[in-house]
């Protein structure tokens, strides 16, 4: 609490009075998004991990809600977490490094407070985001510009200043955004890892951090399993990475997930150099690690008030790689077609698909996925 004490004495309005800059941040109001470029006050440092928090000027934030976002960042995490006595951002750069250095040459890392109000369209429904990193922010602006964008030059993650900026939820959502700085570019170029896959290190940086806040999309998930874990459109599941994440942790240790992110590019063939095995096989794995027996811990993490339960379903089912489904009893797998559901890619058309089963007893019903080319969706009957 001193050290608290100390730094807010430190980061007085006025001390920052004439630190002040604008930066360019998506216009979410309107499709597709627009830019806006309002000024930014800065509003705490911790010069000695080299972290900047920057405010909205027309955001006013309580002292005691940047400070409980400050003491999370720079010194300590729930219990849950795997150093509750550190900060997201070192405990988070220990296991994936410091982000590249970007255009700007600055190494510091920012976090920016703005309003970020969502788009609503004309039946109402609200689409936002409660944070954000810009890849753009990475590239030279003369580059972002052609292509219709607009860039910083400097190491940014965005949180929505509307939302409960101190809330575990949000803190949650810092720790994902600042896991995507940490990974960004790591393989060497100008392109991100696979959505999916890019979306699982964010999901995975929240539970190293002891944030296990997405529990309403893991319960979205367990209630349909038959949305894939590994697929690049949007279907992409934050629940289904949110476990896959907790299961490659306990397989291959948080360590793995740094080696994770380094080889990225190498899309399915990393998990062959990292764990040993295929991907599909790490994920008949996770098949029977999820649903085998139960799993008290973490039903406990993320809580989810008793067993885990799958849905069954009736044949005709349609499923891509990396879906799981329940069919009530036994099923002979002998006995099942498989057909690909058209209009199809042309890999699609041409790949293989392999059908895997596994009867659980405690549930007296069979599981039912496919391994193939990501993205290809199959009818089984």
């Amino acid at each position: 609490m001193l050290r608290l004490l100390i730094l807010f004495t430190m980061f007085s309005a006025s001390a920052f009075a004439s630190n002040t800059k604008p930066y360019w941040i998506w216009d979410l109001t309107v499709m597709p998004p627009a830019f806006r470029k309002p000024d930014f006050n800065l509003s705490a440092t911790d010069s000695k991990q080299g972290l900047e928090f920057w405010t909205e000027e027309k955001i006013n934030l309580e002292p005691g809600v940047l400070g409980k976002v400050v003491e999370a960042f720079t010194v300590k995490t729930p219990a849950g977490s795997i150093h509750p006595d550190q900060g997201i951002a070192a405990i988070l750069t220990k296991i994936f490094g410091a982000p590249l250095l970007p255009p700007s040459q600055d190494p510091t890392a920012k976090v920016l407070f703005a309003a970020i109000p969502p788009y609503i369209n004309k039946k109402g429904q609200k689409f936002g985001f409660d944070g954000f990193f810009n890849v753009y922010d990475q590239w030279l602006e003369a580059d972002a510009v052609k292509e219709n964008q607009h860039s910083n030059q400097e190491n940014i993650i965005y949180l929505n200043a509307l939302q409960a900026l101190d809330s575990p939820y949000m803190l949650g959502v810092l720790s994902h955004e600042f896991t995507h700085l940490l990974t960004y570019g790591k393989q060497g170029t100008q392109v991100s890892l696979d959505p999916w896959l890019n979306e699982l290190l964010g999901e995975s940086g929240m539970q190293i951090c002891g944030y296990f806040t997405d529990r309403g999309h893991v319960l979205s998930y367990l209630a349909d399993t038959s949305r894939p874990v590994a697929i690049n459109n949007y279907q992409l599941h934050y629940g289904a990475l949110s476990l896959f994440a907790e299961f490659l942790i306990q397989k291959g240790g948080i360590e793995s997930l740094s080696q994770l992110s380094a080889q990225g590019s190498l899309g399915l063939d990393a998990f062959q150099k990292i764990y040993s095995e295929t991907f599909f096989s790490l994920f008949s794995d996770y098949v029977e690690w999820l649903f085998g027996d139960q799993k008290a811990e973490l039903i406990s993490k993320f809580d989810l008030n008793g067993l885990i339960k799958p849905k069954l379903l009736n044949f005709p089912v349609k499923l891509y790689p990396t879906s799981i489904v329940f069919i009530d009893g036994e099923v002979n797998q002998a006995n099942l077609k498989i057909n690909l559901v058209e209009p199809a890619s042309e890999p699609c058309l041409k790949g293989d698909g392999n059908l895997r089963t596994h009867y659980f007893s405690r549930f007296k019903a069979t599981a039912i996925w496919m391994e193939g080319i990501l993205g290809c969706q199959f009818e089984i009957k």
